[in-house]
């Protein structure tokens, strides 16, 4: 059973409660209109002993609830229970007054329409369509056959109109016939009713469960358009688009690692990430990876972006504000500030989702991932902080202040890539 099923399952259950706790009560309630206004009535041990049915039907059922195993058994036994009250009620009541004394239209005369209909209605509360449906068919069984042996009594009196209805004990076929119609039709609108929840409630669980799955990736307004789309989680597949790269990475994190405990490393490297990341994603970025102590971020992703470029440079000069936050906060703890080195490439790649259906991880494939990789290594060798790709300082030239620190060699590459340090303007 799956995480969704558990949870319709587990609404089951508390509907049923809900439904039996209702039965309950109204059960009580008869009982107390009995003894209050009519205490003298011959059919009085007929009516007490008509609410022992639902009275003790739920008790038990109540019961068996607290075994998760017996939910649908408890659900199916409810509807006999409703079932078996609707015959029960008018056919003891009927043997009360004696059959030789009326007619056996007053088997039809005694069933209680607004009830059946209110539970029929209560059911809805289990979020499974099948209860109402059987719930309903089975009142139309029991009070068809009841019809048909009132029927079948020679004493019985068909009335042609409404008025000698409502004054004899007769039946009106038209009447009977629509109470037959209603009841089928309370069933198949309820029943259709809880089915379109419960596809709701399905489809909504999907949905919360696909967005933590992309709330791993994307930044929260990407999730939304994702989302809006489509709530299905991602599948298998990827396609080709340009993108913008960034690798962010700490400088001698090894080194300065290796003086503290595993607990104070771990605690470090969470709250640089979790800094960082938020710059990326107030961006547009997508986290793609934590590289050990480096960050791999992508914008342009999943969808083009004509600011992609615009963007990753906006990330990596707010990643050096949030740096320069958190070695300010160190420096009133007595710690040395760190450094981060991050380099920014754009070009194309295959943008998409690789793995199994077991496992899936949304990534960004081609040699743009892997210019950017190596740029974020070449900001050693110039001492710099952030270095730019010529690629990505031709998107936004007036965006930004440039300063060109030649070409680097990269491996990998057939000609050397000129870079360039981003300022603010």
């Amino acid at each position: 059973m799956n995480a969704v099923e558990i949870l319709l399952r587990e609404r089951e259950r508390r509907g049923l409660r809900m439904v039996f706790i209702i039965t309950l009560g109204m059960s009580a309630v008869g009982i107390l209109v009995n003894l209050l206004f009519l205490p003298d009535t011959p059919l009085k041990p007929y009516r007490y002993a008509s609410w022992l049915v639902p009275i003790g039907g739920s008790l038990l059922a109540l019961y068996l609830l607290s075994r998760r195993q017996m939910v649908v058994f408890t659900g199916f036994m409810f509807a006999a229970i409703v079932v078996a009250y609707t015959a029960f009620i008018p056919i003891s009541n009927y043997l009360a007054v004696g059959p030789e004394t009326y007619p056996a239209s007053a088997l039809v005369l005694l069933v209680d329409y607004g009830t059946m209909e209110l539970v029929i209605a209560a059911t809805a509360l289990t979020l499974r369509p099948v209860y109402p449906l059987v719930v309903a068919g089975g009142i139309s069984v029991t009070y068809g056959g009841l019809l048909a042996y009132a029927l079948s009594d020679p004493r019985t009196q068909i009335a042609d109109d409404y008025g000698t209805y409502l004054t004899s004990a007769t039946i009106l076929p038209s009447r009977e016939a629509s109470i037959l119609v209603g009841l089928i039709l309370t069933g198949l609108i309820i029943g259709t009713s809880v089915y379109i929840a419960r596809r709701m409630v399905v489809s909504a669980v999907r949905l919360e469960r696909s967005n933590r799955h992309l709330s791993r990736y994307f930044s929260p307004n990407i999730i939304n358009r994702i989302s809006a789309a489509s709530a299905a989680a991602p599948a298998v597949g990827g396609r080709r688009q340009d993108v913008v790269v960034l690798f962010a990475d700490l400088a001698g994190f090894t080194t300065l690692s290796a003086d503290m405990a595993p607990e104070q490393a771990l605690l470090l490297l969470s709250n640089y990430q979790r800094r960082m990341v938020d710059v990326i994603f107030a961006n547009n970025g997508t986290l793609d990876k934590f590289t050990g102590d480096g960050i791999m971020a992508t914008f342009g992703t999943p969808d083009p972006d004509p600011r992609a470029a615009s963007e990753a440079v906006e990330s990596a000069l707010g990643m050096q504000q949030a740096l320069a936050e958190m070695n300010r906060e160190r420096g009133m703890d007595g710690a040395p500030p760190i450094r981060h080195r991050i380099g920014i490439h754009a070009g194309p790649a295959i943008v998409g989702n690789v793995g199994t259906s077991h496992r899936l991880e949304f990534t960004v494939i081609g040699n743009t991932v892997n210019v950017a990789s190596r740029i974020e290594e070449a900001c050693r060798n110039l001492g710099e902080d952030i270095l730019a790709t010529e690629a990505v300082q031709a998107l936004v030239p007036d965006e930004f202040a440039w300063i060109d620190r030649g070409a680097v060699t990269v491996d990998g590459q057939p000609e050397p890539i000129r870079v360039y340090v981003p300022q603010k303007l």
